[in-house]
């Protein structure tokens, strides 16, 4: 953290020194959107443990995962200004977060990139089981039919796999909202493949 916030100031980015108790997230957001380095602290804090597990998933080395985490970071900032306030602010951060390990692998010609992977347990409906089997292509067509929410979710529990937990805090959710988000989802893409499977078959 100290790493990134010095990086930052070093190339005079502004920070307003000001409390940020009692404001609302989003009051927070629009004056990160703005250039102030303190608005950017309580996002860091929300999301560095997440992403830094999912780059670690990904690329098996500490040293190279922590640069990576810091570059997102760094990228989170400096393109600020490209956020599109009709999508999620998190499913950006997100997406920053995968390009810059995508660019890593290829780079370095390390395997495939991420790949879609989500395990039921006991508790699983068969809708995960089917998900499960589906072909990545597949997926990434019945993410289409989701709400931005939905898709967040799905995403942060299937590519990046992250727990019901982890996605909570991600999303600033409750537990049960997640999980109803999700089970949603889910259910909203078995019953689309289900469609066009039939469609297919007639």
């Amino acid at each position: 953290m100290l790493e990134t916030f010095n990086g930052l100031k070093g190339q005079g980015l502004t920070c307003a020194g000001n409390s940020l108790s009692g404001l609302t997230e989003q009051e927070i957001l629009l004056r990160f959107l703005n250039g102030d380095l303190e608005a950017f602290e309580p996002i860091y804090s929300r999301f560095k443990k997440p992403i830094l597990k999912f780059i670690m998933k990904q690329i098996h080395s500490v040293d190279v995962a922590e640069e990576l985490c810091q570059d997102v970071f760094l990228k989170i900032y400096h393109y600020r200004k490209t956020y599109n306030a009709e999508y999620e602010f998190s499913g950006w951060i997100w997406t920053i977060a995968r390009n810059t390990v995508f660019d890593y692998l290829r780079q370095h010609q390390i395997g495939e990139p991420i790949s879609y992977h989500f395990e039921p347990s006991s508790q699983e409906t068969a809708e995960s089981i089917i998900i499960e089997e589906l072909e990545k292509r597949k997926l990434e067509e019945l993410m289409k039919s989701l709400c931005n929410r939905q898709k967040e979710a799905i995403l942060l529990r299937l590519v990046n796999c992250l727990s019901y937990e982890e996605i909570s805090k991600s999303m600033n959710l409750s537990l049960s909202a997640v999980k109803s988000l999700i089970n949603r989802a889910k259910s909203t893409m078995v019953r689309v493949h289900m469609e066009v499977s039939a469609e297919d078959s007639a």
